[in-house]
């Protein structure tokens, strides 16, 4: 028996929790790779295509937090910014999955490539193309409504700073 902790072990137990969205019988890992909030991301192979599937670390964002975010990107997906890559909806809509074996919080998204390679190929039409994408992404998520007890991380707020923000100059300054 292996240990439960063992990474291929949890990944075959995470995609399971998916068997009834996407064909996961002949998934395989590509590529694993490390996020700037700590979270390890897996590149899966499906015969339906290439997925995410991410390990949040163990004492980042609150589970309410994540779903609240998944919930962001649902509407802003839904007001036509196609390029979101919102997570896929497991057994009994959860897009958030957690074993019982306690390794984590996991979800899967649809793999979108592309590289963050401005500075190697630049120019005014992708830097245009690129600030028209952000202008699409902050109106659709101006027209979101966060829940009560998801407006200190969602609410919309003009006189308010990004959270986000703030965390990642903490982060930076310490």
């Amino acid at each position: 028996l292996m240990d439960c902790r063992e990474p291929s072990v949890m990944i075959d137990g995470v995609l399971r929790q998916y068997a009834t969205r996407i064909d996961v019988g002949s998934a395989r890992v590509v590529a694993r790779h490390t996020g700037f909030s700590g979270a390890e991301v897996w590149r899966i192979e499906t015969p339906d295509g290439a997925f995410a599937l991410r390990r949040w670390p163990p004492r980042g964002l609150p589970p309410e937090r994540i779903r609240g975010l998944h919930r962001l990107l649902e509407h802003v997906r839904r007001a036509g910014v196609e390029y979101i890559a919102t997570p896929v909806a497991a057994e009994g809509d959860a897009t958030l999955v957690t074993l019982p074996e306690g390794s984590g919080v996991w979800q899967l998204e649809p793999w979108l490539p592309g590289a963050a390679d401005f500075h190697r190929s630049g120019g005014e039409a992708r830097l245009k193309a690129a600030i028209t994408a952000l202008a699409r992404w902050h109106l659709a998520a101006a027209t979101f409504r966060p829940t009560q007890s998801l407006r200190v991380w969602f609410g919309s707020r003009p006189a308010d700073s990004s959270p986000a923000v703030a965390e990642r100059l903490a982060l930076v300054q310490h």
